[in-house]
């Protein structure tokens, strides 16, 4: 009888022991499920991109500053996701500053823009809509911001979106309680992810972000 219940318990915990594995499996494997890039920014293998930003509304401190803080995002997300650093490069927010051609108020021709930087992808950023509101009778502020952005070749042609309509992304937040330059680089950080993930396999669990209120395609992630 003894025998029989040390056997017993045995194969029970062999049994919770295998379900305890079979369980991580599955989360590694949903870990490992990964959206498709809409364009391959690595698979491509540019050798020089450029980010502009811009806003069609009237430049103010904070429109400045957003497009400074959100070009430096993106830039950084592209260099650590998208690319491969050692045979890509970015060009530096600084370097595009210095060159006294980058207006943050006016769309340039793309083609203008590559020729000048030497760059052979230039994605260009509209922000078509910003506001940072700080919260009566708190320190706190809440946030929107939306964005258009469209990646083009040293030609001038759009080969993200093939449209040339440009891919929206909509971000923002209710409450931010860390002060107004962390709010906007909560905006800017969260924007960029919005649109460099399309351009690169990004990983299925890492694809939305809490800061997203446009749902577009949520019902098929």
């Amino acid at each position: 009888m003894k025998v029989l219940k040390v056997v017993f318990i045995v194969s029970f915990l062999l049994c919770c022991a295998g379900c305890g594995i079979v369980g991580n499996l599955a989360s590694e494997r949903t870990s490992e499920k990964k959206v498709s890039a809409e364009y391959n920014l690595r698979a491509a293998r540019h050798k020089k991109i450029l980010v502009y930003v811009y806003s069609k509304k009237k430049p103010g401190r904070d429109s400045a500053v957003m497009g400074e803080y959100l070009t430096r995002a993106i830039n950084a997300r592209i260099a650590l996701m998208a690319i491969n650093p050692k045979k890509t490069a970015v060009v530096s927010y600084a370097q595009a500053q210095n060159s006294g051609t980058v207006s943050e108020t006016e769309k340039p021709l793309p083609a203008n823009l590559a020729k000048t930087f030497g760059a052979d992808a230039v994605m260009i950023v509209e922000i078509t809509k910003y506001n940072l509101s700080a919260i009566t009778g708190s320190s706190f502020y809440s946030g929107l911001l939306q964005s258009k952005a469209t990646l083009y070749n040293s030609a001038g042609q759009a080969i993200w979106p093939m449209s040339g309509f440009g891919k929206n992304s909509t971000v923002g937040f209710d409450v931010e309680s860390s002060g107004s330059d962390e709010a906007m680089k909560r905006l800017a950080n969260a924007t960029a992810h919005c649109i460099v993930r399309n351009l690169y396999n990004c990983p299925k669990n890492r694809f939305k972000i809490f800061e997203e209120t446009a749902g577009a395609g949520m019902e098929s992630w």
